[in-house]
């Protein structure tokens, strides 16, 4: 039993449990230990030696039934049980020995997870570290470019603004109060050159080379939130001051002289004074572009991460009103070229007038009775009026004119498509005097293009009819009262 179960049981307790016979049969048999090699390989024997114990056991009563004898399968019965028992108390026992090993395992997975966490902190903080340092070196490109929008602010007020309004001086010039207000609204631009110099700029200056640490220029940038909006009528007016500038460059000499002696001093840097009245409008979507850079840069959680999203926010809006004017600008240069196409002009005599803009034009083939004849025109898509042209040839020679043909107001139009399945490409218009056209595009595209300007096109239409017929309901009301 002591060679089966692996030396678990010493000679001398084997000979008292009634197993072997003596001292010398022991030393005859040489039984050799097994090594305990390591914790697992002693649990396997130790496991086998249970089966085997359990096996003896069931070989030992099964053999009471073949020859009986009492006393010699009740002992080997007996030795059996007992050599179970206790190799089953070793079993649960041994265990504890090796509990130091469980432990030092879990402490080095720990000691991992702890040198991971702190690996994936020391990455974060250092790309957190770079980014604020670039976040840094925007804040200082939106402090040294606002001291040269500073600079350039008052350089219209020293070298244009200043002696304009003296009035002995603008008569020496030949102009005319008229003239001088149509030019700048003085006290608007004076506003505007005193909060940057005076409130925008002195803030930032005091807090931008150490921004990175003291977090200050929240400041600043909510000034500039509550002032941001006087930008809308200085852009309002931008367009009439700059034709009323062009046209007294051209139309007075003497005042033509005055701006090239100021743009040709070396204070203005070559800058004329169209240069230097735009730069308000080009602001604007310079302060856009540095605070996305800025944005880019920040945390989500840095503490002026909220109002330097305000501020964008309402930078984004005046860049807005900017674009809008633009195209509008646009519009109407383009309505002056249509006009200068168009002939005979007696036709559109009154084409060009303030509120008027060029929405869209292209080439449309029109579709008469039964769809059996088909011309192309040049149409004209404007505001308020759809014009159709004809293309003006001289012995089979296109010239850059248009033949007028007609022309139909967008007050009460509707669009519709063409339910026809023999045009696709077509769709119709129905005016409010109740005539209807049935024209197409060429393509699939061309038709999309055309249908979206329409929609857009009435819908605003729509929308100023509305607020004219307000307004004039409110003053009947207010003249009745």
């Amino acid at each position: 039993i002591n060679a089966e179960y692996g030396g678990l049981i010493s000679s001398s307790k084997a000979r008292r449990m009634g197993c072997g016979t003596s001292r010398e049969e022991d030393n005859n048999t040489r039984i050799e230990k097994r090594p305990l090699l390591d914790p697992e390989s002693k649990r396997s024997n130790d496991v086998s030696s249970i089966e085997h114990t359990e096996t003896l056991s069931e070989t030992s009563e099964s053999s009471t039934e073949s020859s009986y004898n009492p006393e010699r399968n009740n002992s080997k019965v007996s030795i059996a049980k007992t050599v179970s028992k206790q190799v089953k108390k070793k079993l649960k026992k041994r265990p504890k020995r090796y509990k130091h090993y469980a432990a030092a395992e879990s402490s080095i997975i720990f000691i991992q997870a702890l040198f991971r966490a702190y690996s994936a902190r020391q990455i974060y903080e250092h790309s957190i570290n770079k980014k604020l340092e670039k976040a840094a070196l925007v804040v200082k490109e939106i402090y040294s470019s606002e001291q040269v929008y500073v600079s350039r602010l008052d350089l219209v007020l020293k070298l244009y603004i200043d002696p304009l309004s003296n009035r002995s001086k603008a008569i020496s010039l030949g102009l005319s109060e008229e003239d001088v207000r149509h030019l700048f609204d003085v006290s608007l631009m004076k506003i505007i050159a005193s909060f940057h110099r005076s409130e925008f700029l002195k803030e930032l200056n005091i807090n931008v080379d150490n921004w990175a640490k003291d977090q200050s220029i929240i400041k600043s940038f909510k000034l500039l939130i509550g002032f941001i909006k006087v930008y809308t009528q200085y852009i309002n007016n931008f367009d009439n001051a700059s034709l009323a500038l062009k046209k007294l460059r051209e139309s007075n000499l003497a005042f033509s002289n005055f701006l090239n002696e100021n743009a040709a001093k070396p204070e203005s840097n070559k800058l004329d004074l169209e240069t230097l009245l735009i730069e308000p409008i080009q602001r604007i979507p310079r302060y856009q572009l540095l605070l996305k850079e800025l944005l880019r840069n920040l945390p989500i959680h840095h503490p002026e991460y909220t109002i330097l999203v305000q501020a964008l926010n309402s930078v984004k809006e005046i860049a807005s009103t900017i674009n809008t004017r633009k195209a509008m600008a646009l519009g109407r240069h383009a309505v002056v070229r249509v006009y200068s196409l168009i002939q005979p002009q007696t036709e559109v005599q009154d084409l060009i007038q303030p509120t008027r803009v060029l929405v869209h034009e292209g080439r449309l083939k029109q579709y008469y009775v039964d769809f059996d004849q088909m011309e192309g025109f040049y149409f004209y898509l404007f505001n308020d009026l759809l014009i159709k042209t004809k293309h003006n040839t001289i012995k089979f020679v296109t010239i850059d004119t248009k033949k007028f043909r007609q022309r139909w107001s967008l007050e009460g139009a509707e669009v519709h498509d063409n339910p026809d399945s023999r045009l696709p490409k077509a769709w119709k218009i129905k005016f409010g005097n109740g005539e209807q056209i049935l024209i197409g595009g060429r393509t699939m595209e061309e038709k999309t293009e055309w249908l979206k300007h329409l929609h857009e096109t009435l819908a605003r239409s729509r929308q100023s009819f509305d607020i004219n017929v307000r307004q004039g309901l409110q003053t009947k009301i207010t003249n009745v009262i």
